[in-house]
């Protein structure tokens, strides 16, 4: 239908180029008939007619506009983000949990993030921190926390001494998608799993029974650890080894509570959070 709509639109124009020449000299179309000389009153009906026709064979195959628009739709790449996609990775959320200044020489600000983020997001997040305040400090210390993580270290740090130096503690965005995706075998019943902010780095810490015997074992993305004994007593699980004052709680939310003689020393989310 496509062929034809355009095949009718080229003889309109060629009928109206005949049609015009037709007007200013009759006699070109003489041959076309011998009895009677061509008038322009001839031609200019022959003209008219043939658009008439043409016309209606236009209307009745031009190409539906509203199809060419859901092909056009369809077709369109989606491999780029969307601007609001692209807006949301560049620019992460945070939040400033306390900014304490000394003078022009330090500047340290505690950050707490919703979630871990690549180096190029922190990157952003401590260019933002420093550019928002006025003032020129000769060094800049920022700290980096998980929010609802209770960790002993920071999970990343950027600092300015005077230049930016980026350093993760805990794992990257990219690399804790690693670590979710590590698959935990144990040798007995899993009592639970969770991610540890401790340790060496972000690891998967879990605990296990094996016949009447309990155990914990730490699952890193590269290393895997020798598991330790325990003995439980209800949710309490302490280390056999009676040197070992560190213990275990699994709390109401099926959290894991790191213990000492000082009470929580840090929390380890059930893996199911994340």
């Amino acid at each position: 239908m496509e062929a034809i709509f355009v095949l009718s639109f080229l003889a309109v124009i060629v009928l109206w180029v005949l049609t015009l020449i037709g007007l200013v000299s009759p006699k070109k179309f003489q041959n076309f008939r011998k009895s009677k000389p061509v008038t322009r009153g001839q031609v200019l009906l022959f003209g008219f007619v043939g658009t008439i026709i043409l016309s209606i064979i236009i209307t009745l195959t031009a190409p539906d506009p509203n199809k060419n628009a859901a092909i056009a739709e369809n077709t369109t790449d989606t491999s780029k983000p969307s601007t609001d996609t692209q807006q949301s990775v560049d620019k992460p959320s945070y939040e400033i949990i306390s900014d304490d200044k000394r003078g022009n020489i330090t500047r340290k600000v505690q950050v707490e993030l919703s979630k871990r983020l690549t180096k190029q997001q922190l990157e952003l997040i401590a260019n933002q921190i420093k550019d928002a305040d006025k003032e020129t400090y000769e060094r800049t210390f920022i700290m980096y926390r998980i929010q609802g993580e209770k960790s002993v270290a920071a999970w990343a740090t950027t600092h300015f001494d005077p230049n930016l130096e980026i350093k993760f503690i805990g794992l990257n965005a990219d690399d804790f998608n690693k670590l979710l995706s590590l698959k935990a075998d144990v040798d007995g019943d899993v009592i639970g799993m969770w991610i540890s902010p401790n340790g060496l780095t972000d690891h998967i810490d879990v605990i296990y029974k094996k016949g009447q015997q309990y155990f914990k074992k730490e699952f890193y993305i590269d290393a895997t650890m020798k598991p330790y004994e325990l003995v439980k007593d209800g949710n309490t699980f302490r280390y056999k080894d009676p040197n070992e004052t560190q213990y275990f709680v699994i709390d109401t939310n099926g959290d894991l509570e790191y213990r000492g003689e000082s009470g929580i020393v840090y929390l380890a989310k059930k893996i199911e959070s994340y």
